[in-house]
C-alpha cells in the first residue's frame, strides 16, 4: 500500500485488527486508532498495514445486500432516499445512484479503504454510512 492511497479516517488492517486512520506522518507512517478497543493512537509503518478485501462478508456487515438470485455478485446499499451504491464483486467496480443519474467510479475497487475514498469524493457523508467494522 501506498501513503497516497490512504486518508484520514480509512478503516484498514494492521496486525489483524481493524484500525482507523488518524494522521498521515510523512511518506512512510501513520498514526492509527484502533476500531472497537480503547487502546491509545499507535504509529505504524505504511509496508505493515494492508487494505480490507471487499468479501461479501464484509459487504454485509457494511449493509449490503444482493441485488437478487440472478445477480448475486452485484450488491446494492441505499444512503438516503433515492441514493444508492451498487457494487459489482466479480469485475470490482462501483456505481453511485443519485435520482436518474449513475456515476461509475473510474477505477477498481477492490478494498473497503477504496470505497470509503470513492465516497468521499462524491460528497457522501462516509461515517454516517458506513459502520466501523468490528
Amino acid at each position: 500500500m501506498k501513503i497516497t492511497d490512504l486518508r484520514i479516517g480509512n478503516i484498514v488492517d494492521y496486525e489483524t485488527i481493524y484500525y482507523r486512520v488518524d494522521s498521515l506522518v510523512g511518506e512512510n507512517k501513520v498514526i492509527l486508532t484502533a476500531v472497537n478497543h480503547d487502546w491509545k493512537p499507535e504509529p505504524a509503518g505504511i509496508a505493515e498495514i494492508v487494505g480490507i478485501p471487499l468479501t461479501p462478508e464484509i459487504l454485509k456487515t457494511l449493509g449490503f445486500e444482493p441485488l437478487n438470485k440472478k445477480t448475486a455478485h452485484l450488491w446494492i446499499k441505499n444512503v438516503g432516499g433515492y441514493r444508492y451504491i451498487r457494487y459489482h464483486d466479480e469485475v470490482h467496480y462501483m456505481e453511485y445512484e443519485h435520482l436518474s443519474s449513475f456515476a461509475r467510479v473510474p477505477w477498481a475497487i477492490k478494498e473497503f479503504h477504496q470505497m470509503q475514498n470513492a465516497c468521499s469524493d462524491y460528497g457522501l457523508d462516509v461515517k454516517r454510512i458506513f459502520p466501523d467494522l468490528k
